[in-house]
């Protein structure tokens, strides 16, 4: 796990700032989200149709395809690995 969330931080550290309130969308257990929070140390809460966190991560509930939040309350939402979620009508 250590390994993908290096790979992950890598990826994201062009567009990402201590200042940024972030949504880690499909954030599952949480690990990548807890690295990249201690790496560029801004705040951020996670999403997925279930808790499954082992970390302490703020949680917001995604369902019916919305997420439990208010109004702006994140600037950005990285979406890492959650394309299985994704209805194809072939």
């Amino acid at each position: 796990m250590r390994m993908r969330g290096r790979v992950v931080l890598g990826a994201l550290a062009p567009f990402l700032a201590p200042h940024h309130k972030v949504l880690g969308i499909g954030c599952g257990n949480g690990i990548v989200s807890e690295q990249n929070r201690d790496r560029f140390k801004y705040g951020i809460s996670g999403t997925d149709i279930l808790n499954y966190l082992r970390t302490d991560t703020l949680f917001r509930r995604l369902r019916n395809g919305l997420i439990d939040s208010g109004p702006r309350e994140f600037e950005v939402g990285p979406i890492i690995n959650a394309s299985h979620h994704i209805k194809l009508d072939c």
